[in-house]
């Protein structure tokens, strides 16, 4: 993975306000320098954080402050193609990711530029993403990057962590998947293997019960010939009882159209009679309807004069009403204009009350502001000695680490003063054990007395010089402390600024706004409570509603008198109903009563065919009866046959069964057979994926490919940690060592690093500081070269974050040297540092710094 552009936007120390963009593509070797905290090792976090969504910070704790959204865009090359990454994190509402892949052929078009390589959702392009790389996050890191912090995240994981981290560099994660496949295929088989001996059971159960089935066979033939025989004189008394079931069905017919013809002539009888009943109900109607004859006249007369009265009172309402049309509108006119004064006015009142009490809020406004004016110059003077304070600290932790060698120096002096004392109390004879020459008693004890008085002396020194460490590295710490308390500072200041303005602003606003309303409104509110106390608006409208008022009193015209005329007409049109009814009665009358004679007549006729039919219908029943009376019911006949047919179809079928069974015998004995062979198939076969899951173990071919891979990183790594150590140290990296019980003839697989001084050979874990940190770079690199050897450079790219910091001088420049050495087997080599002398060392860098709104990064070519 080679970066080629890097776009930063309201990602830790860098704000939305002031994106950070870095072009890659002509850098082969840089520093990444600027003073600690200004944002360097933010840039790796941002590319950890594009490709796998993590950093040094989690969550929303790496959207910079001032920012809404942290956003990062990353180029990059992998094995001849270009890739692009678009991770973002917006505050309280997640995060989105975007995956491309450049296509070569439209470079130049933007709309095909780009082809989008992402999924339905982050989980799975994320996944995409790492299937590209072939690596996970703690891969990745392990292999490229030297984390600030981090730089010995390899060396110091448990031997079994180191060992899964070297086998997914070297590609080893693919031999996981053929023992996992192996797995699920021994799974399957031993699923059909249970399956197998399941149906096996089956068709043994099946063929054990031949004997029975072959006896019950016997028995059905027998069964189904009597139950055939027993159908067969049932259906013969059925057809018997058919016959008679015929003959009495004609007569059944007979009687039943007697019946309807009796049924229908007493309907007719039914009919002719409520006919008659309602003519004798009318009848009596118009005579009670002649009865009121003088009364519905005389109703009439008087609605008639209603009537002509209420015509003259509607002439009348025709006059008034253009008048109470005109008076209603200038009414309703005046009523909304008073609305409208009345809301303008009450506005400008609330208004007005508004802006008194804004005022009176004033003095504590600029009271306010000259209190935070105060406070931002009084933080202004503090944060004059930022510069001062680095400077200061940067010269405490040089002192911090010469106090430091000195006590190195002191300690190495003493062991080699103690060893001289050791050696000349155990001497024997008349020569010196330290030069060699002739040693009298006297003077070994001279001798000793001085090498003791001078021990003594560095005991003192020893002690001397770690209370100055002590005493320099709590000024670094004080003065590191003042350094923070100032970066909150920067922010309090910030805030102060801010709200003052805002303050200002406010206090700006209210002055404004009173002007306007001294000039604008408030005339207008005195006009309007003018005219509202004196009811002065409208007076050409007033004038003519009280002149509208005095022409209808003129008129005369009542509307509750008319309303009274028109409910009474209403309720008098009865009346002429009622007259049309006593017209109509006195044409019908004569008439109806001749009606009535004629179905009194009819009526008489129809009840005695009536009669004569009903008989002639009875007598057809009692008939049918008697003939019925005594004769089988055909139906339980029929039930009878009915289950006869489902008995013989029953046997039918136990014996069509028991047939097929006979009939399958051999096939099961072949299919035993079949499921024997399968059997014997799937436990070899079962047999020899265990033989293979074995084999695709971690202690199986990865475990050789591991053993086959380790001399080449022992080659690799000493070649670099001898160039550091001044050819003092050496590394080995073992697989297998012995267990504590030594009994045991098997041995336990790690992954232990074991460095040798040349004086002895110790864990990796006894060694501290700059050794440490050598042994580390030289393994780490190691094993970036091996990788890229042997994997046609899946990853081309080797970061060093703040790397040089526990080296001294000399460690420092094999340090660089060592990069030089190594930078043409990688594409891009970045060294990120805050120490000054370093930044010439490289042939172009990265220059980060801070202002007031964030990181500000600049790239400054060789």
């Amino acid at each position: 993975m080679i970066p080629r552009y890097l776009r930063i936007s309201g990602f830790t120390s860098y704000s939305e306000r002031q994106p950070a963009e870095i072009d890659f593509s002509e850098l082969d070797l840089a520093c990444i320098s600027g003073p600690n905290g200004a944002g360097k090792s933010s840039l790796l976090d941002a590319i950890t954080f594009a490709l796998y969504a993590k950093a040094r910070k989690t969550d929303e704790a790496i959207i910079n402050t001032a920012s809404k959204r942290a956003e990062v865009c990353l180029d990059f090359e992998y094995e001849g193609q270009t890739y692009r990454v678009q991770r973002s994190l917006t505050r309280g509402k997640g995060s989105s990711l975007e995956f491309y892949i450049q296509n070569p052929e439209a470079v130049d078009d933007p709309a095909r530029a780009w082809r989008s390589l992402t999924r339905h959702s982050v989980k799975e392009t994320d996944r995409e993403i790492e299937n590209t790389l072939r690596l996970d996050y703690e891969s990745f890191v392990n292999a490229s990057f030297f984390l600030q912090g981090k730089a010995d995240s390899f060396a110091t994981q448990r031997p079994a962590e180191r060992k899964r981290i070297l086998s997914s560099i070297l590609g080893l994660d693919q031999w996981e998947k053929y023992k996992k496949a192996a797995t699920d295929r021994i799974s399957d088989c031993t699923s059909q293997l249970k399956l197998n001996e399941d149906r096996m059971g089956d068709v043994q159960r099946y063929l054990d019960q031949e004997d029975s089935r072959r006896k019950e066979q016997q028995e059905l033939v027998g069964q189904r010939a009597l139950a055939a025989e027993k159908l067969r004189a049932e259906l013969a008394s059925l057809e018997t009882q058919r016959a008679n079931q015929e003959r009495l069905r004609a007569q059944r017919e007979n009687h039943q159209l007697l019946q309807r013809q009796a049924d229908s002539a007493k309907a007719a009888y039914t009919s002719l009679e409520d006919k008659l009943t309602a003519k004798q109900n009318q009848w009596k109607d118009l005579q009670a309807d002649l009865a009121q004859a003088e009364v519905i006249e005389a109703a009439f007369k008087d609605y008639q004069e209603l009537r002509e009265h209420l015509s003259q009172v509607d002439q009348l309402a025709e006059q008034a009403k253009p008048l109470e049309t005109e008076l209603q509108k200038i009414q309703g006119d005046l009523a909304a204009k008073l609305a409208e004064l009345r809301t303008e006015a009450h506005l400008l009142e609330e208004e007005q009350k508004r802006i008194l009490d804004a005022q009176g809020k004033g003095s504590t406004l600029d009271r306010d502001i000259v209190e935070i004016g105060t406070k931002i110059e009084e933080l202004q003077g503090r944060l004059l000695r930022k510069d001062a304070l680095d400077k200061e600290i940067e010269a405490a932790e040089a002192k911090v680490n010469e106090w430091k060698s000195t006590e190195e120096v002191i300690k190495q002096r003493g062991k080699d003063l103690k060893a001289r004392v050791e050696k000349l109390a155990a001497v024997e004879g008349a020569k010196c054990p330290l030069c060699g020459g002739p040693l009298a008693e006297h003077d070994r004890e001279r001798l000793m007395a001085e090498i003791k008085q001078e021990l003594e002396e560095k005991r003192r020194d020893y002690a001397d010089a770690q209370a100055a460490q002590k005493e320099a590295w709590e000024s670094k710490k004080a003065l590191q402390n003042e350094r923070n308390a100032l970066t909150a500072n920067e922010s309090q200041l910030h805030a102060f600024q801010l709200k003052a303005e805002g303050l200002v602003g406010h206090a700006n606003r209210l002055a404004e706004e009173k002007a306007a309303w001294e000039e604008e409104r408030l005339p207008r509110l005195m006009v309007l409570q003018d005219l509202l106390n004196n009811e002065a608006f409208m007076p050409e409208l007033r004038e003519r509603a009280v002149e509208l008022e005095g022409l209808l009193k003129d008129l005369g015209y009542d509307p509750d008198e008319h309303a009274a005329l028109r409910r009474a007409e209403a309720d008098g049109r009865q009346s002429q109903d009622a007259l049309r009814h006593l017209e109509v009665a006195k044409t019908q009358v004569a008439g109806l009563q001749a009606s009535i004679q004629e179905d009194e007549a009819a009526l008489k006729l129809q009840d005695a065919q009536r009669r004569a039919l009903q008989d002639e219908a009875d007598a057809a029943a009692a008939k049918l009866a008697s003939e019925t009376a005594g004769m089988p019911d055909p139906r339980v006949i029929e039930e009878n046959v009915a289950v006869l047919q489902e008995d013989l179809a029953e046997v039918d079928r136990r014996l069509g069964a028991a047939d097929q069974w006979v009939h399958d015998l051999g096939t099961q004995q072949e299919r035993k057979k079949a499921l024997l062979q399968e059997a014997h198939d799937l436990r070899t076969q079962i047999a020899d994926l265990k033989s293979l899951e074995k084999a695709f173990g971690k202690d199986g071919v990865p475990a050789l490919l591991i053993e086959q891979e380790l001399p080449e990183l022992e080659r690799q790594a000493n070649e670099i940690l001898q160039r550091l150590s001044n050819y003092g140290m050496n590394v080995q990296i073992s697989t297998q060592r012995e267990y504590k019980d030594k009994k045991r003839q098997d041995r336990i697989e790690t992954l232990d690093i074991l460095i040798s001084d040349g004086s002895s050979i110790r864990d990796y874990e006894t060694y501290s500081g700059g050794e440490a940190f050598r042994v580390n770079f030289a393994i780490r690199l190691a094993l970036s070269k091996v990788l890229a050897q042997r994997a046609g450079a899946r990853l081309q790219t080797l970061v060093i974050d703040e790397g040089f910091g526990n080296q001294d001088a000399e460690g420092r420049q094999r340090l660089i040297e060592a990069i030089n050495i190594v930078k043409d087997d990688f594409a891009l080599v970045l060294i990120i540092t805050h120490i000054e002398e370093l930044k010439e060392q490289f042939p172009a860098r990265i220059e980060v710094s801070k202002n007031s709104v964030g990181s500000v990064v600049e790239l400054i070519p060789g």
